[in-house]
């Protein structure tokens, strides 16, 4: 019964070692390498690279490009290992897109200028009409109705120069974002 009693404390004393170490191993050990798959496909050689050593190659000094906008590369203006300064174009990228809608907005300015020009010397003559016919109404040459009717086209012609001009700015705005694009 003795000899029992010592078996099974034995038992317990060695499961419990057990699991303290699994805990400890477990706890202790490092995470799993993470591990990237990639798929081999058929494609073309850009460049072949002869590595007779083995091991790692670094650049010395590495730059990270990332124009603004994204886009088709319509000239390469530096070769690869050429030497660059700060300020150098490197690459042009197609814009014949940005570039029309540029003289778009160049355009469209260019006519709400003119229509902002005419419908502001209209109002201004309406407005020395409105003036005119008050001089008349005072006289008693023509009508007060006749003076309310050229009052209300004066200010019809100055609310349509407003909108002229505030059209004027809109156009200048798009021209500055289509400038800010290009």
């Amino acid at each position: 019964m003795q000899k029992n009693k010592i078996i099974s404390r034995s038992l317990i004393i060695l499961i419990t070692i057990s699991v303290v170490s699994y805990i400890g191993w477990h706890v202790s050990r490092k995470p799993p390498i993470e591990v990237e798959f990639a798929t081999a496909a058929l494609g073309t050689v850009e460049a072949i690279v002869v590595n007779t050593r083995a091991g790692t190659i670094k650049a010395c000094r590495r730059a990270k490009l990332a124009p603004a906008a994204g886009g088709q590369i319509v000239k390469l203006l530096v070769k690869e290992g050429e030497r660059v300064v700060q300020g150098q174009r490197l690459l042009e990228l197609w814009n014949a897109d940005l570039t029309a809608q540029h003289e778009l907005a160049t355009q469209q300015l260019v006519t709400t200028e003119s229509r902002q020009r005419e419908s502001c010397i209209i109002a201004n003559n309406a407005q020395r009409e409105s003036k005119r016919t008050q001089q008349l109404v005072a006289k008693g040459f023509v009508s007060s109705q006749r003076a309310e009717d050229a009052e209300a086209n004066a200010a019809a012609q100055q609310a349509s120069c407003a909108a002229a001009t505030a059209d004027v700015k809109r156009a200048q705005a798009q021209l500055e974002v289509n400038s800010s694009q290009s």
